[in-house]
């Protein structure tokens, strides 16, 4: 998860529109930390990143019936910006889960849909507390989902550091607008398969889904497929200069994935990816007999990180295969 840095607020009530390209590439895993600033300089002498010390952090979860518009953030909202599918009496417009580690509150917008969860939690950093009240929070929510057949989704977490007066705004960074480009309607047959898993990945909203989708492919493009594409280029004599893919650098890769960075794609895949995430996730059981839990809050983190990885290796993949298949399909001279 990358820190995107300091967004300093002359006030608690300051607003200013970041540009959407401060927030990392589409799909990063980021957290914003808003610092207010005040003109009585209350905070004058104290490090306000670096406090280790047990303390009060106040952390609130925006809901919905559904992924979203993640073109826009504001860490400012409230239970009218949230909205599900789930309802509560009028005269119950609160209700509250009591957990091991944190009670949490649940309010509801102007339709009577429960559509902000809240909590108080007490950690001595703000990446534990959002642990901690999303793994209290998030049993209740699966166990909604089933019992209503409803989607639930959270869309947005921020944690408050109450001491320090500073919020940590947790998000995926938001896809961009890109302009459709002159001679993208020509599509050729052979990877039209590969095109569908790639828009189920992007259409994916769990990054657990997302990375299977990933995976599938990258599966098909080191194996059968590359296989028969370079088949074909051999018999025509055209098999020269087949470059070797790697796993490419970029400065949103999380640092405990850095390792693979320079290694063979086929490495990343078959040596991590394999054992690691897709067996994990197809397979409820695993050799040491427990399933894996997707409603984790390190899990999704770390399963949203790979997800990035794959997406980058993915991309290598399809492109050599595109670059394979004009090869192929070129006229001679």
């Amino acid at each position: 998860m990358k820190d995107r840095g300091d967004f300093i607020g002359t006030s608690v009530e300051h607003h200013t529109e970041i540009p959407v390209e401060r927030l990392g590439s589409p799909g990063a895993s980021s957290v914003l930390i808003i610092v207010p600033e005040y003109s009585d300089n209350r905070f004058a002498g104290k490090s306000r990143h670096n406090d280790t010390t047990m303390r009060a952090f106040s952390c609130k979860a925006r809901l919905s019936e559904n992924p979203g518009d993640t073109r826009r953030f504001n860490a400012a909202f409230g239970k009218d910006d949230g909205s599900s599918h789930l309802l509560v009496d009028k005269q119950r417009r609160k209700i509250k889960l009591t957990t091991r580690t944190v009670k949490v509150l649940f309010e509801t917008n102007g339709n009577g849909e429960i559509s902000m969860a809240a909590g108080d939690v007490t950690s001595t950093n703000e990446n534990h507390a959002k642990a901690i009240f999303e793994d209290a929070l998030t049993p209740w929510l699966d166990k909604l989902s089933y019992a209503h057949q409803v989607p639930i989704h959270l869309a947005q977490i921020v944690v408050h550091d109450v001491l320090n007066d500073t919020q940590h705004f947790y998000f995926q960074s938001p896809p961009r607008h890109s302009k459709i480009q002159e001679g993208e309607d020509k599509i050729v047959e052979r990877m039209m398969p590969i095109y569908a898993l790639y828009r189920e990945a992007q259409n994916a909203s769990a990054p657990f889904y997302k990375v299977l989708s990933l995976f599938k492919i990258m599966e098909g493009l080191l194996n059968p497929l590359r296989t028969e594409v370079l088949r074909d280029l051999r018999k025509q004599r055209r098999n020269q200069n087949i470059p070797k893919l790697t796993v490419p650098d970029h400065p949103d890769i999380a640092e405990w994935l850095r390792i693979h960075v320079g290694q063979p794609v086929g490495v990343f895949v078959n040596g991590f990816l394999t054992n690691e995430y897709r067996n994990a996730i197809a397979h409820f059981e695993l050799r040491d007999r427990r399933a894996m839990n997707v409603g984790s809050s390190k899990i999704r983190t770390k399963g949203a990180e790979v997800a990035f990885l794959a997406d980058l290796c993915a991309r290598v993949l399809i492109e050599n295969h595109e670059n394979l298949l004009a090869r192929l399909d070129a006229k001679t001279d």
